[in-house]
């Protein structure tokens, strides 16, 4: 049974990991929202968690980005929702690839404020890598369940939902850095999106901006 991650406890952990099953697979995503780039032992390093799938069941509603708002590309804004990918439990046999990052607890801070509407969870014991330590202590995110309610209660009302085109190819650019064959392996474990793909940019607005991840 995994468990929520102890606030406290993880960050006095000094072998911290998080484990990135989307655009926190992408180098360049993690340190835009960690402040600083990571060194080769800090990883990336593949990984694989075991009892877990992918699955589109993280909305972003527009009330969310106060300071900033979503565009096409020929300028008319976008007031719907915006799904990114998230994680549910599966078969104790299935695992999803994905990559660990070391941390610290500065960046901790940082990923918490990012993935706003998910809830850190301890899955120490069930990711693996092969330069994993016994002592590894091993982070992820998942939706929360009132946040991925809110998609289904906005499919219900019509809302127009989308995915992100960007954030697609922030994901696979990320794990086309661990290599063709966990490209391969991630296209081959992860649904297509259900519904369309858009491509959507952000307007800064005057309003002050909320940090949300996308």
């Amino acid at each position: 049974m995994l468990q929520k991650s102890p606030g406290e406890n993880t960050r006095r952990c000094g072998n911290l990991y998080v484990f990135g099953y989307g655009s926190l697979v992408s180098q360049r995503s993690i340190a835009q929202t960690v402040g600083r780039s990571f060194i080769n032992a800090e990883g990336p390093f593949e990984a694989a968690l075991r009892g877990w799938k992918r699955t589109w069941n993280k909305p972003t509603f527009r009330s969310a980005h106060l300071g900033r708002v979503l565009r096409y590309t020929d300028g008319t804004e976008f007031t719907g929702v915006t799904v990114a990918l998230g994680l549910i439990p599966s078969n104790a046999k299935d695992t999803c690839i994905g990559a660990v990052y070391r941390v610290s607890e500065d960046d901790l801070g940082r990923l918490d404020r990012r993935e706003q509407g998910y809830e850190r969870i301890d899955v120490s014991t069930h990711v693996s890598w092969a330069e994993k330590q016994e002592s590894a202590h091993v982070i992820t995110y998942v939706p929360r369940p009132e946040i991925s309610a809110q998609l289904q209660t906005a499919l219900s009302a019509n809302a127009s939902v989308v995915v992100m085109k960007n954030y697609l190819e922030i994901i696979k650019d990320g794990f086309r850095e661990l290599g063709e064959a966990a490209l391969d392996q991630y296209q081959a474990t992860t649904p297509k999106p259900p519904w369309p793909v858009e491509h959507l940019t952000w307007t800064e607005t005057n309003a002050r901006a909320v940090p949300t991840a996308t």
